[in-house]
């Protein structure tokens, strides 16, 4: 009977941890497709300031965010994100708005793709 309990609540207890695992992972890629959309929107405007100024909050952000993810699950991608958000960073500082917008975009489809991968969808357990 002892070990039936300790089973269920071994059970019960990665479940959760599973669970609050993949919530964490969805509302920091939700907010991450934001703060590029976000950016995105600024260099449509043609708004540099705004977008370097974003970018550069982005940038502070994901560091801490990164950490919490790495902590729960590891991706070198995670990384490529980070490196990505330098250099889109490099680009606004030295004006090249261009650049800047096509790496908005591929760190959208690296966050989509991420997100994806570290996620628990019935895809990827078939």
């Amino acid at each position: 009977m002892g070990k039936t309990i300790f089973s269920v609540f071994m059970l019960a207890l990665i479940l959760t941890s599973g669970i609050l695992a993949n919530v964490y992972i969805n509302k920091t890629f939700d907010a991450l497709d934001f703060k590029l959309d976000e950016i995105k929107v600024c260099l449509d405007e043609k708004d540099l300031q705004g977008a370097k100024q974003k970018t550069s909050d982005l940038n502070g952000w994901w560091d801490t965010k990164k950490h919490g993810l790495e902590f729960i699950t590891y991706s070198q991608d995670l990384r490529l994100i980070s490196s990505s958000i330098g250099e889109t960073l490099g680009s606004l500082k030295n004006g090249d708005d261009n650049n800047a917008m096509s790496k908005v975009v591929s760190l959208l489809v690296i966050s989509k793709t991420t997100r994806d991968m570290l996620t628990i969808t019935i895809e990827n357990i078939f």
